[in-house]
């Protein structure tokens, strides 16, 4: 092969190579501006998706402010379920929007939804632990109305320990701050007593009335009447047939066949459009007390009223007279069984602070005592309210927000003792749990048998607000065992009631009480002891006898009836007789017909009125206790009428009829065979013509 031959395939084979490395020079350099063209879209690509990424969250930030602000509008106007629904609907925009879940928790607080509370609270506590130091005190309080008091306390601390420390709120939430730091202190207290209250139990769990009685309106202050049947209470709920606003109203309610009926308006009387309740009935239920506000009878914002009773209607309401109300509030009344003496709650000045308990006592002419503050003792700078004396008028039961306890306002009890300087008030005891919950307890009534109480409380599991509830007290805080005494005077011949004074006496111990234009009286004496019931009457013979008054429930009062004979009995024109009849009662021993010198006494005058007036007939008829078997009781009945037989036949007394009858035993003041009434121990003689 040539030289030229040679040099032309080098040539060919150079140039060839040369520009297949030119080709990949060129491959090279365009990879490397594809790699940079990519990269830089890529990061182009990224920014703008990076933006659209700030848009759409900062778009959403800016929506979920929005919803937040409308929330919080509805939280300042108090409308906080209309609020809840539009924090839920700002957590759906921005899940992680601590604000929110905080308002949302300070929302469920409101609503009473403790459980939901805590979980928005501790969701904010997660996402920003230092934006909000009321949230902890917040939480705390929902933990310590579900019970929790021991993480209760643990929250109640981080509140205290973030004072003075930087947290995004510090400056927003200073007012709310403020309202907390002045209830912290009360709050440790409830806690810590509490913890120890739960551990020991004074009670079961109060049972709810139920829905019958109990709305989502307050009801409170409850009153008993009747065997326990009959209930009366204190609510905001309207009376009104058109659903017409009326303020606080007296409610009475009747049980049938233990189940309670619907409650109605007491009278219109009584309820107006304006304040009334807080009513209390008179041991004897002839009068009920309540307060009355903005009438124009009153002396100030609100007054105590009294209301005449016949049968539960009322038939008459006027103010105190006196000077136990005054311009101030005066509410809550309480008397004691002799009706001479009044507790009542007031915020008039030279107190405490807030309401107080004061008493108030009235006079012979009826009128009323300027009123007294129960001092230091019972009464604190909180408020001290809803007094309720027991039968015993020694046993006081009340409700103070200022006395350590479970909540809000716990129910208390307090004994008037004597002590080495005299008489006085106990230190009140709280009663404890569970008749003391975390939440407000107010107003709380015994039933006449000493242990059976309804109050009033605001804890989880009612209706809505105050419910009323019936719980048993337990011995160490029930009253001294008391018997509830009714009676008559009557003329022993007319039947005509008489106005007297009487002495009860028990050893050393004197009651002095008058029964009124109807003869009636009413007195609460401690049970299982026996009593002298005398009476010294201008015309009339001395009356004096015994009863002995066993312990009983006080469903029916013991009766005991006197009747008062004539030092001389009148002549047939002195008498005026309705349908020409007139009847005599004589009384004998326990378990004896034979006559006793003051049955012989009134024989004596019946025999000389017969022979100067022959022509009565006589029904005699004869009764015995419940003491014994019922044939035992109508053989006794029939030979204590034959007693009274045998003496005026023995005496030659000529009539036109004799009836004798035995009966047995009738009485309806003895209850339960406990109680031996002298009343039923007697022979009725009826004369007519």
């Amino acid at each position: 092969m040539n030289i030229e031959v040679l040099v032309t395939k080098y040539q060919k084979k150079h140039i060839s190579n040369k520009t297949r490395q030119n080709k990949e020079n060129s491959n090279h350099s365009m990879n490397l501006n594809s790699i940079k063209i990519c990269l830089f879209l890529l990061l182009f690509l990224g920014c703008q998706s990076s933006i659209r990424a700030q848009n759409s969250n900062l778009f959403k930030t800016l929506k979920a402010v929005r919803s937040l602000k409308t929330a919080q509008r509805y939280i300042n106007k108090s409308d906080f379920e209309t609020a809840k629904i539009h924090l839920k609907k700002t957590i759906r925009i921005k899940k992680d929007f601590a604000v929110a879940h905080r308002e949302l928790g300070k929302v469920y607080l409101e609503l009473n939804e403790f459980n939901e509370a805590i979980k928005s609270y501790e969701t904010s506590f997660d996402l920003n632990s230092k934006l909000s130091r009321a949230a902890y005190y917040e939480c705390g309080e929902a933990y310590f109305r579900l019970g929790d008091f021991e993480t209760a306390a643990k929250l109640f601390k981080q509140y205290e320990d973030l004072k003075g420390t930087r947290y995004t709120n510090r400056r927003r939430e200073s007012d709310l701050e403020t309202q907390h730091d002045k209830s912290a202190k009360q709050r440790r207290l409830n806690y810590e007593f509490a913890l120890e209250a739960v551990k020991n139990p004074t009670a079961e769990h109060p049972n709810n009335l139920g829905g019958t009685v109990n709305s989502t309106f307050d009801e409170y202050l409850p009153s008993m009447a009747g065997n326990g049947d009959i209930l009366i209470f204190t609510s905001e709920k309207t009376y009104s047939p058109v659903d017409m606003p009326t303020g606080e109203n007296v409610f009475i309610v009747k049980k049938d066949a233990a189940e309670w009926l619907d409650p109605v308006g007491i009278s219109p009387l009584i309820n107006s459009p304006v304040n009334e309740g807080m009513a209390k009935l008179a041991a004897d239920e002839r009068y009920m007390y309540f307060a009355a506000c903005q009438r124009d009878d009153s002396k100030g914002g609100c007054d105590i009223y009294r209301a005449t009773l016949d049968n539960y209607r009322v038939d008459e309401v006027r103010p105190l007279e006196g000077q136990l109300n005054s311009e101030s509030w005066d509410s809550q009344p309480s008397i004691t069984c002799d009706g001479k003496t009044m507790y009542f709650s007031s915020s008039r000045e030279g107190g405490y602070g807030g309401a107080d308990i004061w008493v108030s006592f009235q006079r012979p002419d009826g009128s009323w005592s300027e009123a007294v503050n129960l001092g230091s003792d019972i009464n604190t700078d909180g408020d001290e309210e809803a007094p309720f004396i027991a039968p015993d008028g020694k046993t006081m039961y009340f409700a103070s927000t200022g006395l350590p306890g479970m909540g809000d306002g716990d129910l208390f009890i307090t004994r008037y003792e004597k002590g080495s300087v005299g008489w006085k008030w106990s230190k009140p005891q709280n009663l404890g749990y569970p008749i003391n919950s975390t939440f407000q307890e107010v107003g709380i009534y015994l039933k006449p048998d000493g242990y059976t109480a309804y109050l009033a409380s605001a804890r989880l599991g009612g209706f809505g607000g105050l419910d009323i509830y019936e719980v048993e007290l337990a011995q160490d805080f029930q009253p001294g065992n008391m018997v509830l005494v009714e009676g008559k005077v009557t003329d022993n011949i007319t039947g005509e009631p008489l106005k007297v004074e009487m002495d009860i006496l028990r050893e050393d111990d004197k009651w002095k009480i008058k029964s009124d234009e109807d003869g009636r009286y009413f007195i609460c004496l401690s049970a299982k002891q026996a009593y002298a019931f005398t009476v010294a009457q201008p015309n009339y013979e001395y009356f004096s006898e015994a009863a002995f008054l066993a312990e009983q429930d006080n469903s029916i009062p013991f009766r005991f009836d006197i009747s008062l004979v004539p030092n001389e009995l009148p002549t047939r024109d002195e008498l005026v007789v309705e349908n020409d009849e007139i009847s005599m009662n004589f009384y004998f021993d326990f378990d004896d017909f034979s006559l006793n010198t003051h049955t012989r006494n009134q024989l004596e005058k019946l025999t000389s009125k017969l022979k100067s007036e022959p022509d009565w007939e006589i029904e005699i008829i004869g009764y015995a206790d419940n003491v014994g078997s019922s044939a035992y009781n109508v053989l006794l009945s029939e030979k204590r009428a034959q007693s009274i037989v045998t003496y005026l036949q023995d005496a030659g007394i000529t009539v036109s009829k004799v009836r004798q009858e035995g009966r047995g035993s009738v009485s309806s003041s003895s209850i339960g065979g406990s109680t031996i009434s002298e009343k039923d121990r007697r022979v009725e003689v009826r004369m007519s013509k």
